[in-house]
């Protein structure tokens, strides 16, 4: 609701008990020595840690995110209702 300000009850959120059910693998950052190193300093976006369940909380913030593995994924939802 506080997203789309539709007055709808949004029933996959965290608050209303939605739940991820299933989801693509999440990003795990591989360790290559100096090199990894060095691209992490020039990176302008920190990695996510957050877990899928991320997905259905609120916020804008950067950082405030589920990072998943590949240029694309899923998540699975099992709404409250």
């Amino acid at each position: 609701f506080a997203a789309d300000r539709t007055g709808i009850v949004d029933y996959a959120m965290a608050a209303t008990r939605g739940r991820v059910v299933d989801h693509s693998p999440t990003y795990k950052q591989k360790k290559r020595g100096v090199t990894n190193i060095m691209n992490f300093l020039k990176s302008s976006q920190p990695i996510s840690r957050n877990p899928p369940a991320q997905v259905l909380k609120p916020g804008i913030e950067p950082g405030n995110c589920w990072s998943m593995e590949g240029a694309d994924g899923f998540v699975l939802i099992r709404l409250s209702k």
